[in-house]
């Protein structure tokens, strides 16, 4: 089982190839150091050590500032220690580290410090002494859907300069600085407030930010058509960024200038003000505030304003609203004494309207716990998708504002506590999820995504300059200046990013916008009756017994209050019926992160007879057996157990649920739980995706049912299962209804001998793993069939002979391992024809002669690792046509001469090994300083092994 288990772990987690290759083959190939040179070595580190610990102290004992209005000169980082006094003694305290601004009189150029960025900060701290991210608020999932529109074509030079037609500047970031090119001024000062914010991002994440070309757009209105950019022959939209968009645009949505300052109408940065808002709430209870709806705002920016304004007490009628127009000029003039934020919590009911698009005040509304009325809106910011109707606030009618308005007020004066509960969601909403430290996780994670999709690497434009904090503020005068020093990061923080959450799948997405369109519908006005708001009594108890079983030392449950059981997290409801259809309580990261844990699942679940969806994936149940009620739940569609801590016999009555599409039973402990019977599957003819990955099957009758009694399926996965070739034998066969698998994972499996013969005809296979099994004869012709292809592991298997010719008929092919086998004979030049291949791996086999130029006119390549062979010759200048390319392994083969030049135009590489050959020369590449300490390639030989002949020179900085 031990053995079983690190094979799955090094497989699955990619370690395995890691610990390998940057630790164990250096190893054993490592020259033995004399004792004399040992006994130096020692010595040198003691001094450096004591010498250190000098300078260090030296450094404590300083106070290091340098700001705008009192400056110190020549001051670039400063190092101080926070004391924390926890139960237990940390193993070592971490250094914050503070990077004052340079605002001297020598500075009044403007110019931007040479050395700007801490180096090497997250790479010397250890990562067990920084705290462990938090979970990022859901609103990052929909960076996966704006980013959607570029995910199969991925975003080029081409597309981003169509952006330029209406975009008022263009952000550039190469090796951390960012450079800017201004088209057209923005509106008072949104564009520098916004180039601002990402100036910020760089002095808390620094390094961590990757190249990028980005167009803003400071105007309102998205533009980015979607119509325009559908159809068969449709081009890939430009990538534009926003402040937000709308359901028929493809603008990306980006925090707006505000969150660091509005100085035209002294709104203060977000930070700062937040906290304001909250001492705001406290000085008057939500029983003891008026009972109307409050606005105030500016009227003229849209009709719809204006039509809002109808709505305000008169002599003849009062529709429940007290709405003042705020006129902003005057306001200017006497101080901004009647706009403080702060000061306008003072009403049970706040109205939010949109202007001319979205507006930047419905975070500020939000914030007062006074329930908030949204007039139906158009426009989405990054954050507002996440907000949920009769959850975080109460939907207006926007045809009939008025009437809708008084039913709103009529109600929550009928029914208080819930209309405060509704208020309190929100405020706690922006007070937590809305904090400045998820909006910058957002921007960094939001634009990490988006450099993914980037197919060229950034260069910095003619026009552009260099831009950083000390050009925007050390010039700046009033609130502008105050704002920002208000504003600015100090230096770089000691927290991770958060986790980023998955994407929706289409029907949690589906579910989610029928739940909110059904909930908006019920709360107009036009039913004439109060819509029910709270999940049905009987299933709200069931989940609250469900909690009570369980210990959750994650605070995934803390939300798990009140009487509204539908906004709880993990929980979605009917948006008609209010029955509980999904609950989620997964860990997304359960090697490393806290989980929840509990000795039984309590049966209480049954309550919950509508439940479609249950997930409890990720926890700690402590080896009890899977429950034999689940199989009474018959309404699931989606169940997913996998690395829960499950053990024993998975039970028959599983065949009872016949409406489940999902089944995920993968098991990290591998042996732990077993399947003896698999006739019980044979009843789940939904079925689409079956993982039983860990599972022991070694003595499980009718395995073939998930082969041919399964119409539906499509992916199968039975890695780590102790399968042999006896059971190949005795139990795959095939019939038609086989036909519709796409995917089949049986890695980490005993399979031995000659190539599965059940395999020929899956013809639909998309994905076929294979990894780390024991097949040993040659290719089989039947293979040809299997035309669809697009993923292929056949890695750490004993395959010889030659590569066949006909692996070139597979044109789908992106991914290939074909590692660790035994392959002879020179490398073939089929892969000419492969010309979507974005991995492939050919290493440690005996591959010889010469390394085939063809290789190069692979376009699409990322990797390619054909290290450990016996291949010889030179490198083929071809190989720099690969500009895709982020790992190149040639390492441990018996190539000659010298090093190509063209190896310094692979501008995206990443990881470089060409160690352990006999080659001559320099690489040279244009990377940041920082290239050599990223991990992925800390083994690459450039400053070592230089007495030796394949001397690989470090790296020359163009």
């Amino acid at each position: 089982m031990r053995e079983s288990m690190q094979r799955y772990t090094w497989h699955e987690a990619g370690i395995y190839r890691h610990i390998r290759e940057t630790i164990c083959l250096p190893f054993l190939t490592a020259k033995r150091s004399s004792q004399r040179s040992s006994l130096l070595l020692l010595f040198f580190v003691v001094l450096l050590f004591f010498l250190g610990a000098f300078v260090a102290t030296r450094l404590l004992d300083s106070t290091l500032t340098s700001i705008a209005g009192n400056p110190t000169p020549n001051t670039i980082l400063t190092t101080t220690t926070t004391h924390v006094y926890p139960s237990e003694i940390p193993k070592k305290p971490l250094p914050k580290i503070q990077i004052p601004l340079n605002c001297t009189s020598g500075n009044l150029t403007r110019t931007c410090p040479a050395n700007y960025y801490p180096k090497d900060f997250f790479h010397s701290q250890d990562d067990r002494d920084r705290p462990p991210p938090a979970t990022c608020p859901d609103y990052l999932r929909w960076i996966h859907e704006d980013l959607r529109p570029w995910k199969k074509t991925g975003i080029t030079r081409d597309m981003v300069q169509r952006a330029r037609k209406t975009a008022n500047f263009r952000l550039v970031i190469v090796n951390g600085r960012a450079y800017m090119e201004r088209y057209v001024r923005a509106f008072q000062t949104r564009d520098v407030f916004t180039v601002w914010g990402i100036l910020q991002l760089l002095r808390r994440y620094p390094g961590k930010i990757p190249d990028l070309d980005l167009m803003f757009d400071c105007v309102d209105w998205p533009i980015v058509k979607a119509v325009d950019y559908s159809g068969p022959n449709a081009t890939a939209p430009p990538p534009l960024f926003r402040y937000c968009g709308d359901d028929a645009t493809l603008d990306i949505v980006f925090p707006d200038w505000s969150f660091w300052g509005w100085a035209e109408i002294n709104i203060k940065p977000w930070e700062g003000l937040l906290e304001e808002l909250k001492e705001g709430n406290k000085r008057k209870r939500w029983m003891d505030r008026e009972a109307y709806a409050y606005w105030k705002g500016n009227p003229v920016v849209a009709a719809t304003r204006v039509d809002l304004l109808k709505c305000n007490v008169s002599d003849k009628q009062d529709w429940g609203a007290r709405l003042y127009n705020q006129d902003w000029i005057k306001e200017t003039r006497e101080g901004y004494k009647q706009s403080d934020l702060a000061s306008q919590c003072m009403h049970r009911y706040k109205i939010y309207i949109e202007g001319s698009a979205w507006s930047v005040s419905e975070k500020y509304i939000l914030a007062c716990n006074s329930l908030t009325l949204l007039v139906k809106p158009h426009y989405y910011d990054f954050f507002t998708r996440s907000l949920m109707p009769v959850h975080h606030y109460w939907p207006i009618r926007e045809d009939d504002k008025c009437r809708s308005i008084k039913f709103a007020v009529e109600w929550g004066n009928s029914h208080k506590q819930k209309a405060q509960e509704i208020g309190k969601a929100a405020s706690d909403f922006i007070q937590e999820d809305l904090k400045m430290d998820y909006v910058y996780d957002y921007m960094f994670h939001l634009l990490s995504e988006y450099a993914k999709l980037m197919r060229y690497r950034p260069t910095i434009p003619k026009r552009a300059i260099e831009i950083c904090s000390e050009k925007l503020v050390c010039p700046a005068i009033g609130s502008q200046k105050k704002f920002m020093m208000e504003s600015m990061v100090k230096g770089p923080t000691d927290v991770r990013p958060c986790n980023m959450p998955p994407p929706y799948d289409a029907l949690a997405l589906h579910t989610l916008l029928k739940r909110k369109a059904n909930s908006i519908s019920q709360s107009c006005l036009g039913s004439g009756s109060i819509p029910a708001i709270t999940c049905i009594e009987q299933e709200r108890q069931a989940l609250l017994k469900f909690k009570r079983s369980l210990t959750d030392t994650t605070r995934r449950l803390s939300s798990w209050t009140g009487e509204d059981c539908c906004n709880w997290k993990g929980i979605q409801c009917d948006g008609n019926t209010s029955h509980v259809l999904k609950l989620e309580l997964v860990s997304l990261d359960p090697f490393f992160a806290a989980t929840i844990e509990a000795n039984e699942v309590n049966p209480s679940l049954l309550e919950l007879k509508y439940l479609e969806h249950l997930d409890l994936s990720g926890n700690n149940f402590h080896d009890i057996p899977i429950p034999i009620f689940l199989g009474s739940m018959t309404s699931l569609r989606y169940l997913k157990l996998s690395n829960s801590n499950f053990s024993g016999r998975v039970p028959h009555h599983l065949g009872n649920v016949s409406n489940l599409m999902v089944l995920d039973l993968n098991c990290i402990d591998t042996g732990s739980l077993t399947i003896d019977d698999f006739t019980w599957v044979s009843c789940l003819s939904s079925l689409q995706y079956l993982d039983a990955s860990g599972l022991n099957l070694s003595r499980a009758l009718n395995l073939n049912v998930m082969l041919n009694m399964l119409p539906s399926l499509t992916e199968l996965r039975l890695s780590r299962c102790e399968l042999d070739s006896t059971l190949l034998v005795s139990h795959f066969y095939l019939n038609s209804t086989a036909s519709n698998i796409r995917k089949l994972d049986l890695s980490v499996n005993s399979f031995a001998g000659k190539f599965p013969k059940f395999v020929e005809n899956l013809t639909a296979l998309r994905v076929l793993d294979l990894f780390d099994n024991n097949l040993n004869s040659s290719f089989p012709l039947y293979l040809e069939n299997l035309k669809s292809l697009e993923h292929l592991n056949l890695g750490h298997n004993t395959f010889t002979g030659d590569l066949p010719d006909w692996l070139g008929i597979f044109k789908r092919l992106k991914y290939l391992d074909l590692s660790w086998n035994s392959f002879s004979h020179p490398i073939p030049d089929l892969f000419v024809k492969l010309q979507l291949l974005k991995y492939l791996d050919l290493s440690l086999n005996s591959f010889s002669g010469s390394i085939p130029q063809s290789l190069g006119t692979l376009s699409a390549l990322e990797v390619l690792r054909i290290n450990w062979n016996q291949l010889n010759g030179t490198i083929p200048v071809s190989l720099g046509q690969l500009s895709s390319l982020k790992i190149l392994d040639i390492d441990y083969n018996q190539l000659t001469g010298t090093i190509p030049l063209s190896l310094g135009q692979l501008s995206n590489l990443k990881r470089l090994d060409l160690s352990s050959n006999h080659l001559e020369g320099v690489v040279l590449i244009s990377l940041p300083e920082s290239w050599a300490s990223y991990p992925i390639i800390a083994g690459v030989p450039f400053m070592k092994d230089v007495e030796k002949r394949y001397v690989c020179s470090p790296p020359v900085l163009l």
